[in-house]
């Protein structure tokens, strides 16, 4: 009994073991676009597979899980940003079985961005071999400052036959890190397929998930053999050069599905790059022979038209175990010794762009494509590689180190570069497109271009001093042709810019006729017109007022506005003159050519006043004084009804009155309409004392009784002296005047004091004197 009891508690501890899911593969990452990945992995049991992530390694706050237990786990997120980096974890229920700052992804760049990313392709690699490992480790030592976005592979991934043991132990057990952080996308080569172009059950088929369904950018395929993708500005698109779809079509067979679609795909193509992808080269001499073998053969002939007619910038290859560039060759169909460089030498660079002879980069104008062997991963060399010379199109081959290629995108320039297995870089080159730009440019005066160079670098030589950016400012107040240059520090690239610039703006004010004349605080109607500019509508105008002798040397702005009519109000205040001028300056362009109004005359508002109170006799002729302010010419109406015009001021007018009374401006007007009349006048009429007759004359004094003055009206037989006293009420002489020798006078005689006074007149031995009230 217990025996049978420990043999069951073994059984039951060995199940459950048993039954714990452990991670067998992966994880890896395959199909990225802008807004989804696939991560796949294998467990082995089967189990409901679970993705958690997010944009931190801490907070992995989203997840997604399968739907039923398996081993070969296949997730797909979707709804991620594009261009993002993610951080995720992997596993089941709540269960994780691997996840840390290695496990990451980056989303891709949307179709058409250009900003840069990198590339790393791969081929005929995963053999197992020391140089496979040395080339994984150059490449390691060479991204370590910048990584990869995007990992391609050429084909013949796992020898010898493509077994999932061979994947497994090839290529997922070497390549963990980068599998897991760095999205790929493959081809099939023939070890992969084992060499039986019909084993369409082979592990490739099942250990990648494809872009068959368009949903990364491209022509929808329907198939696992190939496909296409959009990453960022560049298109790519993946073939399968040996198997046999459907038993009968192959690559290079016009007439195939895949010819077709491939047509299809890149008519509808609308990235600036476009890479093809496929494992058998069309050209080649080293470890494989183009020329020997029928299948390259075909894919010249067939083939390498099409990719050519459609612009293809880049194709890249494996199976030929060495690494190959070509120049940028065009029409080339024939075996290697009918290449003639006249002919199919698109462009004769080496591409370098390293300051070496004839090494500036590729400009891609007009027909041509560079085709590229990267067979050296792991595989190296082969039955060919010591005997055959190399292919006259290649400019560079190199039969005996391995290497991977690492190639930049940014924008419009494509760097790659072969890091070999021991460090070195023995071959690079650069592509670009639409570089070395002539371009026409007219601007108006004054306006600020950003002139920017058509390729990316670390720097530029400008003909702008002391520019080195890629884009560079440009400005002249000066009318005329000027050349701008940018080149770069090698001397291969030149951007010029003929840039016109117009004549200075000229800046006009015009009065509607009603503004040439305008009383201070009046409307001023003006219209800003602009010639050699487009823009004079748009500008913001300051409207300036000079002073009253045309000086602009501390301007008044009345108004701000667009160009075109302007009505405003002149300030009030203003001086009387008739030479004041208005100006408009732009404050985009101040220092635009400016032409003032004509002359403006401001007038002041009428106004009027009378002033001096006075005293006369009844029966005295008398007039009141009238001060008059604005600008003249005036007219006026007293309030007697009395009217008067003048030019100046003051104005004295006639008055009749027989009693005493006010008077005042009952209305005043000028050039400005009615003005303003404070202010008014007291005339008092007096009636006169008898007649007093003397010996030497008349005696008067008025009025009698006074309330502060009397006047003192004196004639004389003759002109002789006199004298005048006034004397109170107690005797004493308060005022002594001694009077002029005239035969009529007046004097006016203060009064100060109430009282009663005695006014006193001697002439010669008369004397006169009169009684006077001060009230």
């Amino acid at each position: 009994m217990k025996v049978l009891s420990t043999t069951l508690l073994f059984l039951h501890f060995t199940v459950v073991f048993a039954q714990v899911p452990r991670l067998a593969r992966g994880p890896y990452l395959q199909v990225v676009t802008q807004a989804s990945i696939t991560i796949r992995w294998r467990t082995d049991t089967p189990t409901i597979g679970r993705v958690w992530f997010g944009t931190s390694t801490n907070n992995l706050n989203e997840q997604l899980a399968e739907s039923s237990p398996t081993t070969e786990h296949i997730v797909t997120l979707t709804g991620l940003n594009s261009a993002t980096r993610y951080y995720y974890a992997i596993g089941y229920g709540d269960t994780r079985l691997s996840g840390d700052e290695s496990y990451t992804f980056k989303t891709a760049l949307p179709a058409g961005d250009t900003r840069p990313f990198r590339i790393w392709s791969l081929g005929d690699f995963g053999n197992g071999t020391q140089n496979q490992v040395d080339v994984y480790e150059q490449y390691k030592k060479a991204t370590v400052n910048r990584g990869t976005d995007l990992w391609v592979w050429m084909g013949d991934n796992a020898y010898c036959c493509g077994s999932d043991e061979e994947y497994q132990k090839y290529i997922f057990d070497v390549y963990g890190p980068h599998l897991r952080s760095v999205p790929s996308y493959a081809v099939p080569g023939n070890h992969d397929y084992a060499d039986q172009n019909q084993k369409f059950d082979s592990p490739y088929f099942n250990v990648f998930s494809f872009a068959s369904q368009g949903q990364a950018g491209g022509v929808a395929s329907g198939s696992k053999l190939y496909y296409s993708y959009d990453y960022g500005n560049v298109h790519f698109v993946m073939l399968d050069s040996f198997g046999l779809e459907g038993g009968q079509w192959i690559l290079y067979d016009p007439n195939s599905p895949q010819v077709k679609w491939l047509e299809r795909d890149l008519s509808a193509n609308k990235q600036p790059w476009t890479v093809v992808i496929f494992h058998h080269p069309p050209y080649t001499k080293t470890a494989r022979d183009s020329d020997d073998e029928e299948a390259l053969r075909l894919l010249r002939t067939n083939l390498t038209p099409i990719l050519e007619r459609y612009g293809v910038d880049l194709v890249m290859c494996g199976h030929s175990h060495t690494y190959e560039r070509t120049y940028r060759i065009r029409d080339h169909r024939g075996l290697a010794n009918t290449f003639d460089p006249s002919q199919h030498l698109a462009e004769t660079t080496t591409a370098r762009y390293d300051g070496s002879p004839n090494s500036c980069p590729i400009l891609t104008k007009g027909k041509g494509t560079v085709y590229v062997v990267n067979g050296s991963g792991g595989a190296l060399n082969g039955a060919y590689t010591a005997t055959n010379p190399n292919h006259p199109a290649m400019a560079a081959t190199f039969k005996t180190i391995g290497g991977s290629l690492i190639i930049d995108v940014n924008d419009n320039r494509m760097d790659a570069q072969f890091v070999a297995a021991d460090g070195s870089i023995p071959d690079r080159f650069t592509i670009m497109k639409n570089a070395g730009r002539s371009q026409t440019i007219n601007a108006e005066y004054g306006d600020t271009l950003q002139l920017r160079a058509s390729w990316p670098a670390d720097s530029y030589r400008w003909s702008e001093p002391g520019q080195t950016a890629r884009t560079t400012q440009f400005t002249r107040r000066q009318a005329g042709t000027f050349l701008v240059s940018a080149t770069d520090d090698r001397n291969c690239l030149r951007d010029e810019f003929s840039v016109t610039v117009s004549a200075r703006p000229k800046v006009a004010v015009t009065l509607a006729s009603s503004s040439a004349t305008v009383c201070s605080g009046g409307t001023i109607d003006a219209s800003i017109r602009t010639e050699n500019t487009s823009r004079g509508e748009g500008w913001t105008y300051e409207l300036q007022l000079s002073n009253e002798r045309g000086s602009f040397d501390r301007p008044r702005t009345i108004a701000t506005g667009r160009g075109g009519r302007l009505v405003t109000i002149l300030p009030a205040g203003l001086a009387t003159g008739s030479d004041y001028l208005l100006r408009a300056v732009p404050r985009e362009l101040p220092d635009a050519e400016i032409i003032v109004s004509a002359p403006i005359t401001v007038l002041q508002a009428a106004s009027a006043s009378v002033i001096g109170s006075t005293t006369v006799l009844q029966g005295t002729p008398v007039s009141v004084t009238v001060s008059l302010g604005g600008s003249g010419p005036w007219s006026g109406t007293l309030n007697s009804g009395a009217t008067f015009t003048s030019a100046t001021s003051p104005v004295v007018v006639p008055v009749s009155t027989s009693q005493t009374g006010t008077f005042s401006v009952a209305a005043i007007s000028n050039g400005c309409g009615i003005g303003t009349a404070p202010g008014q006048a007291v005339v008092t009429v007096s009636l006169p004392t008898a007649d007093e007759l003397f010996a030497e004359g008349h005696f008067s004094v008025f009025p009698n009784p006074t309330t502060g003055s009397v006047t003192v009206d004196v004639t004389l037989n003759r002109p002789q002296e006199s004298v005048l006293h006034v004397v109170d009420a107690t005797g004493r002489v308060v005022q002594q005047t001694a009077l002029r020798a005239v035969s009529r006078q007046q004097r006016t005689v203060n009064l100060s004091q109430p009282g009663v006074y005695v006014v006193r007149l001697r002439v010669g031995n008369s004397t006169v004197e009169r009684r006077v009230v001060r009230q």
